[in-house]
């Protein structure tokens, strides 16, 4: 126990420190683009191909492949009906005010950015392996029914291009690299591998200076404000891991699969919906005032599902 909130420590240490270094202008605002594009197309796509060509193809190895990405289907299919009752019954927000928007918030997880470097740093590389299958899923789901419902009451088209563009990104390719690369059980020379192991390393650092950069650019007291999304917010980050919890648990599944699916629900909003939201002419201050609060409520979160897993799985 005492190693992982040390670890869980260590990482949220770096996001304070991406805070302070945006309040002192060493890490000014101008940077989080630079940074964010950096991230999502070079160092996480090394990071996955990394873990998946370090994985030796076992007994039942595509067997937890199929369940880890059919469960993340399940998954985001069954978040998507509760956002639609939440925000539209519940929440009565308005279809003109941003319903999409608080949709696509309370669904996405934040695999890229923190899932993949906290998953790795605090339960390793095996774990990690099968959090790759869920963020790809999630690809899917923010460029597609994601994307769709952003412009959820108002009529408008997406360019579905762009969409397809989107889902065949970096990542995702590196997910599939990964996949030849096990299947045809390849072994790639050092002089290719190293570098690639060494950047894939980087996410870590860079993903949590980013978050905290965000952090830091947050105007708290408008997020305060907002009724909706503190409620859509809490009921995001409390309920929906204990809903999780009580449906995989009883699964006979792999404990892998088991915590990724948990710990995976812990996480905040994916930061990727700000940026499509601003893709798609949506509200996205709105988009980042999700992010920002999720992820503060995941200071208390993700220790807590750690903890949790690690008493009962680990």
């Amino acid at each position: 126990m005492g190693i992982i909130l040390s670890k869980v420590a260590s990482v949220f240490i770096l996001m304070g420190l991406g805070f302070v270094l945006n309040k002192k202008g060493i890490l000014p605002s101008e940077m989080d683009k630079v940074l964010s594009r950096l991230l999502m197309s070079v160092t996480s796509p090394c990071l996955i191909i990394s873990t998946m060509a370090s994985k030796e193809i076992g007994e039942g190895l595509w067997g937890n492949v199929i369940t880890a990405m059919v469960l993340s289907i399940v998954y985001f299919g069954i978040f998507m009906a509760i956002s639609e009752v939440l925000c539209r019954k519940i929440l009565k927000i308005p279809a003109d005010q941003d319903c999409g928007v608080y949709m696509m918030l309370f669904v996405s997880i934040n695999n890229g950015f923190m899932g993949f470097p906290i998953t790795l740093a605090i339960f390793g590389e095996d774990v990690l392996f099968y959090m790759v299958f869920f963020q790809v899923t999630q690809l899917l789901y923010l460029y597609g029914p994601g994307t769709v419902r952003l412009h959820y009451g108002d009529g408008e088209d997406f360019s579905r291009t762009k969409a397809l563009k989107k889902i065949l990104g970096p990542n995702t390719i590196a997910a599939v690299i990964g996949l030849i690369i096990m299947a045809l059980s390849l072994k790639l020379p050092a002089f290719i591998m190293d570098p690639i192991d060494i950047i894939g390393d980087s996410t870590t650092m860079l993903s949590m200076l980013v978050i905290g950069m965000e952090l830091g650019m947050s105007d708290f007291k408008s997020i305060l404000k907002n009724k909706h999304l503190i409620i859509m917010s809490l009921i995001k980050m409390i309920i929906c891991p204990v809903i999780t919890f009580l449906v995989v648990n009883w699964l006979p599944i792999a404990v892998e699969i088991k915590i990724i699916m948990i710990f995976g629900a812990a996480f905040p909003s994916a930061v990727a919906v700000a940026a499509i939201s601003a893709i798609e002419n949506k509200n996205s201050v709105l988009g980042a005032e999700g992010v920002a609060i999720t992820t503060l409520m995941s200071l208390v979160t993700i220790p807590l599902a750690a903890a949790v897993i690690s008493l009962l799985y680990l």
